[in-house]
């Protein structure tokens, strides 16, 4: 398989975190898109260019979550952080 040219590859440089989240998104739909296009595992070096690729999108999930968390969208993000308690003196 020729060597991917990804069009969205460059979402760090996009301005805002919205807009890197959104292009992160395109990036591994597209990387999910490569990974499709083999097929049956055979050679050794497709082998590995299928896992170096795998890895790649499970890093770029990791990123995606870390702007999720950023932007305040995911569940852990929105819910409240126990901080302790302290008793009323009424």
């Amino acid at each position: 398989m020729a060597a991917p040219s990804w069009d969205h590859g460059g979402w760090r440089r996009e301005d805002g975190l919205d807009a890197q989240r959104l292009e992160l998104e395109l990036h591994i739909e597209e990387v999910e898109a490569y990974l499709a296009g083999y097929k049956a595992q055979g050679a050794a070096e497709q082998s590995a260019e299928r896992y170096g690729i795998t890895e790649y999108r499970k890093d770029l999930e990791v990123q995606l979550a870390k702007l999720k968390d950023a932007l305040g969208t995911t569940v852990r993000s929105a819910s409240p952080q126990f901080v302790g308690m302290v008793p009323r003196r009424d």
